[in-house]
């Protein structure tokens, strides 16, 4: 890890936003590991929590500077940006994780309560958070078709992912402007979507001089074989959705190569609380696309 290095792109990152956050480091006393928590904003907490792999809490950074109004916490989750890694043996491990992270966050913070804003992996966090600790969360907005929920499709690059090995071999794949580009195009995002050169010179940062990468590929080599794809034990079924209590919006970008339209109602009507709205034009990291939108979207469900 060159850790300068990576911290020079996201400085740009923050620079061209005109913000700076507050950083520190917290101790989770579930997982036994410390992660890096960006602050930014004043009032209510919302708690950002990103997916992956190849992210970190940064991806929120354009988002949360249009929520000054908000007291946005983005956390690096464990083994990505300059968090401690978690070694993760087994499946169980990564049940274990996922509904103790949030908890564990909140009581580092002192927070008794906060709304969550989930993408991917983060939505599935929260998603199941909800079932686990209903009464530590607020509303929730995702971004995106959650991880792992019933119908959600294994993208090509996933199943490469999951090849054995793919951890150590990451360094092996060139990460520069061109490939991450290419990346968001393979995510639904068209050649028109705004996306900042700060932006792409961030993921690149990540992804070259963190060991984010590695550590994510690491963790999905638990979760699932290229054959069988992920382990139908970390499926969120409609069932575990109808537990949900936390008033849930999503917003859905009607190119997410995840899942369409068809997979986001069947979530969403599984849910006893739960909007729905397919953003045109967008991919799975919709906010990317149109953020002036997904802040209001984020303001109007967060304050009822």
């Amino acid at each position: 890890m060159d850790e300068q290095a990576y911290r020079n792109t996201e400085k740009g990152l923050w620079e061209e936003l005109g913000v700076a956050p507050v950083e520190r480091m917290v101790s989770l006393d579930r997982n036994g590991v410390s992660v890096r928590i960006q602050e930014l904003g004043e009032g209510p907490p919302i708690l950002f929590i990103h997916g992956g792999p190849g992210a970190s809490g940064a991806v929120f950074a354009s988002l949360a500077a249009k929520l000054p109004d908000f007291r946005c916490l983005l956390v690096d989750r464990p083994g990505t940006g300059l968090s401690q890694p978690q070694v993760l043996s087994d499946v169980s491990a990564v049940h274990r994780q996922t509904e103790t992270f949030l908890a564990d966050v909140l009581d580092s913070l002192g927070l008794a309560t906060a709304h969550v804003v989930g993408s991917s992996h983060g939505s599935y966090i929260a998603l199941l958070s909800a079932v686990a600790h209903p009464e530590r969360i607020d509303r929730t907005v995702h971004l995106g078709c959650p991880g792992f929920v019933e119908g959600m499709r294994l993208t090509a690059v996933d199943r490469l992912f999951l090849l054995p090995g793919m951890a150590r071999l990451v360094g092996l794949f060139p990460v520069n402007e061109k490939a991450v580009r290419k990346t968001m195009r393979q995510l639904g995002h068209s050649a028109e979507s705004p996306i900042s050169t700060a932006t792409i010179d961030w993921v690149v940062g990540l992804q070259s001089h963190t060991d984010t990468m590695r550590n994510e590929l690491a963790a999905m080599a638990v979760m699932g074989t290229v054959r069988r794809g992920f382990d139908p034990s970390l499926t969120i079924t409609k069932q575990t959705l109808a537990q949900v209590e936390s008033p849930s919006y999503f917003l859905w970008g009607e190119n997410d190569v995840y899942g369409g339209e068809s997979v986001a109602r069947q979530v969403v009507d599984s849910m006893p609380s739960a909007q729905l709205e397919m953003m045109p034009g967008a991919g799975h990291l919709c906010w990317w696309d149109d953020l002036d939108h997904a802040a209001g979207v984020i303001r109007k469900h967060l304050t009822g």
